[in-house]
C-alpha cells in the first residue's frame, strides 16, 4: 500500500475513517535530514503492513494536526485505529521501535509482501544469518548502517 500524502485535517480525518486496519502518521519536516531517514523506513513497512494505512504530513504545514496530537519534534509517529486518541505516540528516529509498535497495534507484516516485493527485513527486526566470505563487505556496511550508534569492541567471544 503506498504512503499517503496529507495536506489537511480533513484529508487526515477522512483517512482514519477509511482505513480499519488502522493508520500510522509520520510527522515530518523538509529540513530535518533523519525525516529522510524515516521515510524509507515508512515505505518499506506500508509494504510488509498492507492492511495498515501509512500517512505523511508536513508537521510545519498542517498545524491542526500537530496541535491535536501534541507534536513538539521531527520525525513523530502517531499510530491509530479509528478516530479519536491515538494508540500511540513515538518521537525521533527510531527505527527499531518503530517497526515494533507497528507490529504490537497491528500484528505480524505480511512474510507473503515482504517477498513479493522483495524487501528487505526492517533493521533489529529479525536476525540477520551470518554472510560468506565474498559477502562480507555487504554485512559490514549493513552492520554499519542500520543503527545511529555502532559500538566496536575489542577482544573475542572467550574473553
Amino acid at each position: 500500500m503506498p504512503v499517503t500524502d496529507v495536506k489537511t485535517a480533513a484529508e487526515f480525518d477522512a483517512l482514519l475513517a477509511s482505513s480499519p486496519g488502522g493508520v500510522v502518521a509520520h510527522y515530518w519536516a523538509t529540513w530535518c535530514e533523519p525525516c529522510g531517514a524515516m521515510d524509507q523506513l515508512v515505505r518499506q513497512l506500508s509494504s510488509q503492513w498492507t492492511g495498515v494505512a501509512f500517512a505523511r504530513v508536513e508537521a510545519e504545514e498542517v498545524d491542526e494536526l500537530t496541535e491535536r496530537y501534541d507534536v513538539s519534534a521531527v520525525p513523530f509517529f502517531t499510530f491509530h485505529k479509528g478516530a479519536g486518541a491515538p494508540l500511540d505516540k513515538l518521537e525521533g528516529a527510531d527505527g527499531k521501535a518503530l517497526a515494533s509498535k507497528t507490529q504490537q497495534h497491528f500484528g505480524v507484516a505480511s512474510s507473503a509482501a515482504r517477498a513479493a516485493d522483495g524487501a528487505a527485513p526492517v533493521a533489529g527486526t529479525q536476525p540477520t544469518s551470518d554472510a560468506g566470505a565474498g559477502d562480507l563487505d555487504a554485512r559490514l556496511r549493513e552492520l554499519t548502517t542500520r543503527d545511529p550508534v555502532v559500538l566496536f569492541m575489542k577482544g573475542d567471544r572467550g574473553e
